[in-house]
Protein backbone atom coordinates (compact mmCIF):
# COMPACT_ATOMS: atom_id res chain seq x y z
CA UNK A 1 0.00 0.00 0.00
CA UNK A 2 2.93 2.43 0.77
CA UNK A 3 4.56 2.16 -2.29
CA UNK A 4 1.50 2.33 -4.48
CA UNK A 5 1.02 5.63 -2.57
CA UNK A 6 4.13 6.51 -3.17
CA UNK A 7 4.23 6.12 -6.93
CA UNK A 8 0.65 8.01 -6.96
CA UNK A 9 2.17 10.61 -5.28
CA UNK A 10 5.33 10.58 -7.40
CA UNK A 11 3.08 10.72 -10.94
CA UNK A 12 1.29 12.94 -9.94
CA UNK A 13 4.48 15.09 -8.60
CA UNK A 14 6.18 14.79 -12.58
CA UNK A 15 2.65 15.72 -14.15
CA UNK A 16 2.39 18.77 -12.28
CA UNK A 17 6.33 19.61 -13.28
CA UNK A 18 5.65 18.70 -16.72
CA UNK A 19 2.78 21.48 -16.50
CA UNK A 20 5.02 24.10 -15.42
CA UNK A 21 7.86 23.18 -18.09
CA UNK A 22 8.03 26.01 -20.42
CA UNK A 23 9.15 25.46 -23.68
CA UNK A 24 12.60 26.58 -24.55
CA UNK A 25 11.73 28.64 -28.03
CA UNK A 26 9.28 31.08 -25.71
CA UNK A 27 12.55 30.94 -23.05
CA UNK A 28 14.68 32.30 -25.59
CA UNK A 29 11.81 34.49 -27.47
CA UNK A 30 11.79 36.27 -23.78
CA UNK A 31 15.33 36.67 -23.28
CA UNK A 32 15.58 38.22 -26.62
CA UNK A 33 13.23 40.66 -26.09
CA UNK A 34 13.37 41.51 -22.62
CA UNK A 35 17.02 41.66 -21.62
CA UNK A 36 17.08 43.48 -18.58
CA UNK A 37 14.05 41.39 -17.22
CA UNK A 38 14.27 40.53 -13.07
CA UNK A 39 12.08 38.63 -10.43
CA UNK A 40 10.67 36.82 -13.57
CA UNK A 41 7.87 33.85 -12.95
CA UNK A 42 6.40 31.66 -15.49
CA UNK A 43 2.99 30.25 -16.25
CA UNK A 44 0.82 28.47 -18.23
CA UNK A 45 -2.27 30.62 -19.74
CA UNK A 46 -4.32 29.18 -21.75
CA UNK A 47 -2.48 27.84 -25.50
CA UNK A 48 0.46 30.65 -24.13
CA UNK A 49 3.22 30.60 -21.81
CA UNK A 50 3.01 34.17 -19.91
CA UNK A 51 5.82 35.24 -17.86
CA UNK A 52 5.43 38.15 -15.37
CA UNK A 53 8.29 40.52 -14.37
CA UNK A 54 9.74 43.77 -13.63
CA UNK A 55 12.18 45.80 -15.35
CA UNK A 56 13.38 48.90 -13.79
CA UNK A 57 10.70 48.14 -10.72
CA UNK A 58 8.03 48.30 -13.30
CA UNK A 59 5.71 45.53 -13.38
CA UNK A 60 4.97 43.79 -16.64
CA UNK A 61 3.79 40.58 -18.11
CA UNK A 62 4.51 39.23 -21.59
CA UNK A 63 3.05 35.91 -23.75
CA UNK A 64 4.49 33.50 -25.88
CA UNK A 65 3.03 30.69 -27.96
CA UNK A 66 5.68 27.29 -27.30
CA UNK A 67 7.13 28.20 -31.02
CA UNK A 68 8.49 31.50 -29.02
CA UNK A 69 5.72 33.91 -30.77
CA UNK A 70 5.51 37.55 -28.60
CA UNK A 71 1.69 37.75 -28.76
CA UNK A 72 1.32 40.27 -26.27
CA UNK A 73 2.86 42.64 -23.07
CA UNK A 74 1.10 44.37 -20.46
CA UNK A 75 3.20 46.80 -18.18
CA UNK A 76 1.56 48.41 -15.24
CA UNK A 77 1.12 52.39 -15.13
CA UNK A 78 -0.19 55.16 -12.93
CA UNK A 79 -3.64 56.52 -13.99
CA UNK A 80 -1.70 60.00 -14.38
CA UNK A 81 0.44 58.18 -17.21
CA UNK A 82 -2.72 57.09 -19.48
CA UNK A 83 -2.80 59.09 -22.56
CA UNK A 84 -4.92 62.16 -21.95
CA UNK A 85 -7.55 61.16 -24.56
CA UNK A 86 -7.63 58.05 -22.41
CA UNK A 87 -8.10 60.00 -19.42
CA UNK A 88 -10.89 61.73 -20.50
CA UNK A 89 -12.81 59.16 -22.27
CA UNK A 90 -12.91 57.28 -19.00
CA UNK A 91 -14.04 60.41 -17.04
CA UNK A 92 -16.55 61.10 -19.81
CA UNK A 93 -18.08 57.75 -19.28
CA UNK A 94 -17.49 57.20 -15.69
CA UNK A 95 -18.03 60.26 -13.84
CA UNK A 96 -18.59 58.75 -10.98
CA UNK A 97 -15.85 55.95 -10.73
CA UNK A 98 -11.80 56.24 -9.91
CA UNK A 99 -9.36 54.42 -12.13
CA UNK A 100 -8.08 51.56 -9.35
CA UNK A 101 -5.72 50.23 -12.03
CA UNK A 102 -4.20 50.71 -15.23
CA UNK A 103 -1.95 48.97 -18.16
CA UNK A 104 -0.37 49.73 -21.52
CA UNK A 105 -0.88 46.78 -23.42
CA UNK A 106 1.04 45.88 -26.53
CA UNK A 107 -0.05 43.26 -29.26
CA UNK A 108 1.44 42.91 -32.61
CA UNK A 109 -1.88 44.75 -33.67
CA UNK A 110 -0.78 47.91 -31.47
CA UNK A 111 -1.32 49.73 -28.47
CA UNK A 112 -4.03 49.50 -26.14
CA UNK A 113 -4.83 50.86 -22.76
CA UNK A 114 -6.90 48.51 -19.95
CA UNK A 115 -8.47 50.67 -17.02
CA UNK A 116 -9.44 48.68 -13.68
CA UNK A 117 -12.53 50.60 -11.60
CA UNK A 118 -14.98 49.70 -9.02
CA UNK A 119 -18.80 49.80 -9.82
CA UNK A 120 -20.29 49.13 -6.69
CA UNK A 121 -18.52 45.97 -5.29
CA UNK A 122 -17.44 44.29 -8.65
CA UNK A 123 -14.14 45.13 -10.15
CA UNK A 124 -14.68 46.19 -13.91
CA UNK A 125 -12.26 46.51 -16.89
CA UNK A 126 -12.48 48.91 -20.19
CA UNK A 127 -10.23 48.96 -23.22
CA UNK A 128 -9.16 52.26 -24.87
CA UNK A 129 -6.85 52.81 -27.57
CA UNK A 130 -4.74 55.84 -27.54
CA UNK A 131 -7.29 58.23 -28.97
CA UNK A 132 -9.91 57.09 -26.37
CA UNK A 133 -12.06 54.99 -28.57
CA UNK A 134 -13.74 51.95 -26.51
CA UNK A 135 -12.11 48.65 -27.61
CA UNK A 136 -13.64 46.42 -25.18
Amino acid sequence: MKTSLAVIIFAFSQLLFAQKTIPNAALKAFAEKFPNSSEVKWEKEGNEFEASFTINNVKMSANFSSEGAWSETETTISATELPEAVGKAFKEKFPKHEVTAAAKIETPKGITYEIEYKSGKKTKEIVFDANGKTVK
